[in-house]
C-alpha cells in the first residue's frame, strides 16, 4: 500500500510519468492482484489514502487545476477527479507474468482487468542462436574442470536442449491439444540450476578426493612405519635370543642360590625355633620376676618412705664427721657405685679386713647442692637398693 501511495503521489500529485513493473515472483499475497485489478480497471484504489492525506493532496492540486481549467470550480469532487485523471495519464503499469502452470489461468479469471485492461505482448521462444549466446554468456566464465573445447560443446548442448524442449512442447500441443510453455525464464533457471548442481557436486567430489588423498597418505605412512617396525623387530629378535641365553644362565644361578637359600632357611628355622624357645623361657622368667616384684613392692614402698625421712641436716651432720662409722663410709661407697662416680685406688683398710673406703669422693658427692633431689628422683629399683642399704 505504501508503494501504491508513492506511485499515486508521483503520478497524480506531482504530475510526473512513472512506470510500475510488477512480476509474478513479487506476488507474496493474492490480495496484491486485487489492488492491481482496481488500478487497471478504474484507476482508483478504495481507502488508499486517509482523509487528511487526501485533503493535503487536493490542497496542492487546487492551483494546478485552476491554471489548467480556469472555468472549472475547485470542489473536492472535481479536484479528486482531476487527481485520478493525472494518475491515469502518468502511471504506466507493466505486468510480467509467465503462462506456465495453472496460476496464470486462475488469476485471469479472478481478476479480468489483468487481461482486458492491458495490452498483451507475447514473447515467443528464443531462436537457437540466442539460446547458445545466452548459455555462452553464463557458462563461458564459469569455472569447469574441462578443456575449452568441451566447454564450448557444453554451451552448444545447453542451447540445443532448450530448443528441443520447445519443439517437444509444440509436438505435445499438436498431438494432445494441450498447451505447455518453456519460457526464457525457464531457460535461465535451467542454466542457474546446472551451475548450482555442478558447484555442489564438485565440492562433494573434492571432499571425497581429499578423503582419498588423506587415506592414501596414511596408507603410505603406515607402510613406512611397518617397514621401520620390521627392522626394529629383526633387531629385537636378536636381542631376544641373547636375552633368552642370559635368562638360562640366570635361571641356573637362581637354582643354585635357591638350594643354598633352602639350606639357609632351614638353619634360620632352627634358629627361630630356638629363639622362640628362649622367648618362651624369658616370658616364664618375666612372669616369675613380676611375681617376685609384687612380693618385694611393699619393701620398695617402705624404702621410698624411709628415703623421704632423710633431711638436708642429716647430710650436713654426716659431712661434719671427721671419721664417721665404718658402715656409713661403706654406704657412701655404694652410693658412688650407683651414681657411677670414680673410686679411690684399691688399698686394704688397716682397721677392717676389706678395701679402704673412698671417703673423699663421698664428701664430694654429698657436697653437691642437688644431692638430696638426686636421691629422691633416682630410679625405683636403684633407689630401693640404696634405701635398703641405708636401712641396713
Amino acid at each position: 500500500m505504501e508503494d501504491l501511495k508513492n506511485l499515486y503521489r508521483i503520478a497524480g500529485q506531482k504530475g510526473k510519468g512513472v512506470t510500475f513493473l510488477f512480476t509474478d515472483n513479487e506476488i507474496k499475497d493474492e490480495a496484491f492482484l486485487e489492488y492491481m485489478n482496481n488500478v487497471l480497471a478504474s484507476g482508483e484504489v478504495s481507502n488508499l489514502f486517509a482523509r487528511d492525506e487526501i485533503d493535503e493532496i487536493l490542497g496542492e492540486l487546487t492551483a494546478v487545476m485552476k491554471r489548467e481549467f480556469p472555468k472549472r470550480p475547485p470542489t473536492n469532487e472535481n479536484l479528486y477527479d482531476y487527481f485520478l485523471t493525472r494518475v491515469r495519464n502518468n502511471l504506466h503499469v507493466v505486468l510480467c507474468f509467465s503462462p506456465v502452470g495453472e496460476k496464470f489461468r486462475s488469476r485471469s479469471l479472478k481478476f479480468p482487468a489483468l487481461i482486458s485492461g492491458c495490452t498483451m505482448d507475447w514473447f515467443q521462444r528464443w531462436p537457437k542462436d540466442a539460446l547458445i549466446a545466452v548459455s555462452k554468456h553464463f557458462i563461458s566464465n564459469f569455472d569447469i574442470a574441462c578443456t575449452q573445447q568441451i566447454k564450448q560443446e557444453l554451451v552448444m548442448m545447453m542451447g540445443e536442449i532448450q530448443d528441443q524442449v520447445a519443439e517437444a512442447c509444440v509436438d505435445y500441443f499438436n498431438r494432445y491439444r494441450r498447451q505447455t510453455h518453456v519460457t526464457p525464464k525457464s531457460y535461465l533457471s535451467f542454466l542457474a540450476g546446472y551451475k548450482s548442481i555442478y558447484t555442489e557436486k564438485r565440492k562433494e567430489i573434492g571432499k571425497l578426493a581429499e578423503r582419498m588423498n588423506t587415506g592414501l597418505k596414511k596408507l603410505i605412512s603406515a607402510a613406512e612405519e611397518v617397514r621401520e617396525l620390521a627392522k626394529e623387530l629383526e633387531g629385537k629378535e636378536k636381542e631376544l635370543v641373547i636375552a633368552n641365553q642370559n635368562a638360562d644362565l640366570v635361571m641356573q644361578d637362581v637354582n643354585v642360590k635357591k638350594s643354598a637359600a633352602t639350606k639357609v632357611a632351614e638353619q634360620v628355622q632352627r634358629v627361630a625355633d630356638s629363639c622362640k624357645a628362649l622367648v618362651d623361657q624369658i616370658s616364664a622368667d618375666k612372669a616369675v620376676a613380676e611375681a617376685k616384684l609384687e612380693v618385694a613392692r611393699p619393701a620398695l614402698e617402705e624404702a621410698e618412705a624411709a628415703l623421704k625421712t632423710i633431711k638436708p641436716s642429716d647430710i650436713a651432720t654426716v659431712k661434719k664427721l671427721g671419721r664417721p662409722p665404718h658402715l656409713i663410709m661403706r654406704i657412701m661407697d655404694c652410693s658412688l657405685i650407683l651414681f657411677q662416680r670414680p673410686l679411690e685406688p684399691i688399698s686394704m683398710d688397716p682397721e677392717k679386713p676389706c678395701p679402704k673406703p673412698a671417703w673423699g669422693e663421698s664428701l664430694k658427692l654429698m657436697g653437691g647442692s642437688d644431692f638430696l633431689n638426686t636421691l629422691l628422683n633416682f630410679p625405683k629399683v636403684k633407689k630401693f637398693f640404696f634405701v635398703f642399704i641405708i636401712k641396713i
